[in-house]
């Protein structure tokens, strides 16, 4: 699956975006073809921007909502919600989660971050049980989605040009390649000779002998069967624990049950992610 931005949209966004002093966000129209998403259309609401978030204007957008109902177009073709983080790395922060699961009531959301760098996440969340056309039978989400623009087809001197261009990009990322890689080299002579002033062994021993000192380490796992536990099963026959294995069973429900509330003291816990999660998400 691949989401390609049509020309014109991604000239929109990417101009939103660029020439913003904080950050900006919008609406944004997409189709599903061949199980790809396109993007064919971006739009900008009245807002109220800072550094690290947006509010969008009611009024505007409920304008905007009954120009589409009389023009007959189907809302939830707005599909795709767009947003920036100024100068910021793209991430998917707190703020754009709850924003996620407010717009859920769509077939299909998807959510694009961007920033000044030119850096762009892309992310699709599926909220019908029906969705044939994305080849997905549940709700599902998908994140980091390779993003494509879909630029016009060029001719003549033009597309000379960006042939060109594409080769020098090549070069380029191969020159990058080659400097960092003796960037590398250089930075762990530095290091040698760094090492040769410093005791880097005795250092070494000493954390060694901190952590033996103060962190308690479990006893040797050993597997029963159905089930690993810390320590071994006749140690807690002699306290009683268990005498039969549906009393064993039982009480590996109990000690789970405790740990979860935190009460559990000792090495009574388990060490098998199966059982352990059958039982943490009752």
């Amino acid at each position: 699956m691949k989401c390609y931005f049509e020309s014109d949209a991604y000239q929109k966004f990417r101009n939103f975006i660029d020439n913003s002093d904080s950050e900006i966000s919008g609406f944004g129209k997409s189709e599903i073809r061949d199980g790809d998403i396109f993007v064919s259309d971006i739009i900008l609401f009245k807002q109220k921007n800072s550094l690290t978030g947006t509010i969008l204007d009611g009024d505007d957008m409920a304008l905007w909502l009954n120009e589409l109902r009389k023009n007959g177009e189907n809302p939830s073709d707005w599909n795709v919600w767009w947003h920036s983080h100024y100068t910021m790395d793209v991430f998917w922060s707190s703020t754009d989660k709850k924003c996620m699961e407010e717009l859920n009531y769509l077939p299909y959301l998807l959510s694009i971050v961007g920033n000044q760098d030119r850096k762009v996440l892309t992310r699709l969340d599926v909220n019908l049980t029906d969705t044939y056309e994305l080849g997905l039978k549940t709700r599902k989400e998908k994140d980091n989605i390779d993003t494509q623009i879909l630029y016009p087809k060029l001719t003549g001197k033009s597309k000379t040009n960006v042939s060109s261009l594409d080769k020098d990009i090549s070069s380029l990322e191969k020159q990058l390649e080659s400097i960092n890689n003796k960037l590398e080299k250089v930075s762990k002579k530095k290091d040698d000779i760094y090492s040769k002033h410093i005791n880097f062994e005795e250092i070494k021993e000493w954390c060694l002998n901190e952590i033996d000192e103060k962190i308690e380490k479990p006893t040797q796992v050993t597997n029963f069967g159905k089930k690993n536990f810390y320590g071994n099963r006749e140690t807690y026959e002699e306290k009683g624990f268990c005498n039969n294995d549906a009393y064993f069973d039982l009480q590996c429900d109990k000690l789970f049950l405790d740990k979860k509330n935190n009460i559990l003291s000792g090495e009574s816990y388990f060490d098998d992610d199966s059982y352990l999660t059958k039982y943490y998400n009752k």
